[in-house]
């Protein structure tokens, strides 16, 4: 019989990934038999984790005499795709598009920079 709705595992059975967690009731014709006994928790290290994307980035320069120094900074990135595999006997999964994936996909960064003398300032701006 299997505990929790899972389905009931051979005495003996050795699993790889989540059911090395999990421990179950080894005992043969009972009603115990399968039933699971201790989950165990904590950190895992990831067998595989991948982003792929495109990065560019644009930095121009104003030199004058009169007004100062002007300069433009301007970063892009987008992320095109994005896997992980939990156990290295699991499948590569693609989660860019899964609706519990709240990472950003673009972003966007830009500076703009003035300076004179001993006078600067600088605005930043950052969009996600």
């Amino acid at each position: 019989m299997a505990g929790a709705g899972l389905p009931a595992r051979a005495a003996g059975h050795v699993g790889g990934g989540a059911d090395s967690r999990v421990s179950r009731i080894n005992a043969p014709g009972t009603t115990q038999d399968g039933q699971i006994s201790e989950i165990r928790r904590g950190p895992i290290n990831r067998a595989f984790l991948g982003t792929k994307g495109i990065d560019a980035s644009l930095d121009y320069r104003l030199d004058t005499d009169r007004w100062g120094d002007f300069r433009w900074v301007l970063a892009w990135s987008h992320t095109l795709e994005q896997t992980t595999q939990e156990f290295k006997t699991d499948p590569i999964l693609s989660y860019r598009d899964d609706l519990t994936n709240f990472d950003f996909r673009s972003r966007i960064r830009s500076t703009w920079t003035w300076n004179k003398g001993d006078w600067e300032a600088a605005v930043f701006m950052l969009r996600y």
